[in-house]
């Protein structure tokens, strides 16, 4: 495999040799809130057979960098 140009190329890469049923991409520097998500997305697709896309919020730890608390984004719903 070539080598790629970007996190975006690598990611569509990833969806292209896929064989599974469900995509999740974590970035390096990124982790899931508790360690009960995973079971918590299977447990809800499991109960929602007809769920096309999930997405949730996200939650921006404080940084003296860049924010001063700790805030929960709440994204728009999808069109």
């Amino acid at each position: 495999m070539s080598q790629d140009h970007g996190i975006d190329e690598a990611m569509n890469k990833g969806i292209k040799i896929s064989t599974s049923s469900f995509i999740n991409f974590l970035n390096a520097d990124d982790y899931f809130y508790d360690n009960n998500l995973s079971q918590d997305v299977v447990d809800f697709i499991s109960g929602h057979s007809d769920c096309d896309m999930l997405f949730g919020n996200t939650h921006i730890r404080p940084d003296a960098k860049i924010f001063s608390q700790s805030s929960i984004a709440k994204p728009p719903l999808p069109s």
